[in-house]
């Protein structure tokens, strides 16, 4: 992910959010974005109500990710595409996303 001219590993994301206790699975995407070329966007999967800022707060008391690697938007979902290995399929993500 390329936002501001910064590049952004989402793996690295990911693994912050992850932290949270609240959260069971993220997937973070790269979407295009006039102003920041592409902005971060979170998909987490929660095991109690909680709200995306409660989730960046968390990430920036604990220092857990740096400003600038933070998503600009969290989406909340019951689950998230995998692929037959079990791993997180981001493309279907996108594809999702350019459909809603």
């Amino acid at each position: 992910i390329i936002s501001g001219g910064l590049k952004v590993h989402a793996e690295e994301v990911e693994a912050g959010l992850m932290q949270h206790p609240a959260v069971d699975m993220v997937a973070v995407i790269g979407k295009t974005d006039l102003e920041w070329g592409q902005r971060i966007e979170a998909f987490v999967v929660a095991n109690k109500e909680i709200s995306g800022e409660d989730i960046l707060q968390y990430c920036k008391d604990n220092k857990l990710l740096a400003s600038f690697k933070l998503p600009k938007q969290i989406n909340f979902c019951e689950s998230l595409p995998t692929g037959a290995t079990g791993k997180i399929y981001r493309r279907g993500l996108m594809q999702n996303e350019s459909q809603g």
